[in-house]
């Protein structure tokens, strides 16, 4: 009977242990374009717990199609996923992901002891994105924007960002400075962004700091009790999921149901309609109905002024030899008098000279004769 006590307490001391060696990290990715079919490649809701290997299929998923003219790759050391409630900590990050036509998030990614990496090996996928799209990398360093050597040609590029810690939420005396250190890289990320010659990036957001996960996951979000238009949607549900840590900016990838559904949102003239009922059927392209046809300036004439002089090359111009252009005879007036006197001139003097050589010979003639 002991034999079994001992056995079981054995037993539970070693689940207790399995359980506290599990650790997580949060990461997430966005896409300027859509990456067709990347959300039926999930394998659960992304509010559940993803193992090591599933995030890095998804992430390979993303940057295989080589979707982009720039990959982001940004390491924030000490980041949690609690640090992403602060949307004012991220306010830039977020403009970019909200036009972004394809998000993933990760809010757990769970590491375990037998995983090589307690996080994203960025290095790898560094490699892998300079292989398949055949990239140039480069790399900012001390957190200065202006160490991003400018681009000089449309090659791919790589851009890796390996910003300073961040101190931890438990020293006392690094109170607020995580908020303000976050929204300093944030603007850092701002600038970087801004000197790109595309829009088309596709940004990946981790830490290779880990946090216990030896908790149960919050509830699970039931995007079918979320009204469509989000200012509908109560205070109090807004506030209860805001405050939960298995999410990642749930404004973007909760509220706004329109992300339930894959399309191209830049393109210019096309966007989905997305009033149904049936939340799981296909989304209707809308612009063939009049209500929801995307608003377009009309055509204006413009009447083009086509001067004489503006012409190049003859263009539109009629058969008239430019000599004889009574255009460009007023306007080259001066330049026409000159050549005109100095060719007369020559032919005077031309004229000038023959006949004194007539009258010289003539001269010559008539002494010639009177000597004889």
């Amino acid at each position: 009977m002991k034999s079994s006590w001992k056995i079981g307490l054995f037993f539970i001391a070693f689940v207790v242990e399995l359980v506290s060696c599990e650790s997580s990290f949060p990461s997430f990715l966005f896409s300027h374009k859509l990456i067709p079919g990347i959300q039926d490649k999930l394998p659960h809701s992304p509010q559940e717990p993803f193992t090591l290997q599933q995030t890095n299929y998804m992430i390979n998923q993303v940057l295989e199609k080589c979707q982009a003219n720039v990959f982001i790759l940004v390491n924030q050391p000490g980041v949690i996923v609690q640090d992403f409630q602060d949307f004012y900590s991220f306010q830039n990050l977020r403009s970019y992901m909200v036009q972004a036509s394809t998000i993933l998030t990760f809010p757990h990614t769970v590491v375990t002891e037998e995983d090589p990496h307690k996080g994203l090996d960025l290095d790898k996928i560094q490699t892998y994105i300079m292989r398949q799209c055949r990239a140039k990398l480069l790399t900012l360093k001390d957190d200065d924007p202006g160490s991003i050597e400018s681009f000089i040609d449309s090659k791919t590029r790589v851009i890796r960002m390996d910003f300073t810690g961040i101190p931890s939420k438990a020293e006392e005396e690094y109170e607020g400075q995580r908020e303000e250190i976050l929204k300093k890289h944030d603007l850092t990320l701002l600038k970087v962004i801004r000197e790109l010659p595309s829009p088309f990036i596709t940004l990946l957001y981790t830490t290779d700091t880990t946090q216990e996960f030896a908790k149960i996951p919050d509830e699970l979000v039931n995007v079918n009790e979320i009204p469509n238009d989000p200012q509908m949607i109560p205070l109090s549900m807004k506030n209860e999921i805001l405050q939960k840590e298995n999410v990642i900016f749930p404004d973007i990838t909760l509220f706004d149901l329109t992300r339930l559904s894959e399309y191209e949102r830049n393109n210019l003239g096309h966007y989905m309609n997305f009033d149904q009922k049936d939340r799981d059927a296909e989304p209707v392209l809308a612009v063939n109905d009049d209500k929801d046809k995307p608003i377009f300036n009309k055509p204006r004439s413009k009447k083009v002024d086509v001067r004489p002089e503006w012409l190049r090359f003859s263009e539109d111009d009629d058969s008239i030899p430019t000599l004889f252009n009574e255009e460009i005879l007023r306007e080259n007036a001066l330049l026409v008098l000159s050549l005109s006197v100095s060719i007369l001139g020559i032919l005077l003097f031309t004229i000038c000279k023959i006949l004194a050589s007539l009258v010289r010979l003539a001269f010559r003639s008539i002494q010639k004769q009177k000597t004889e």
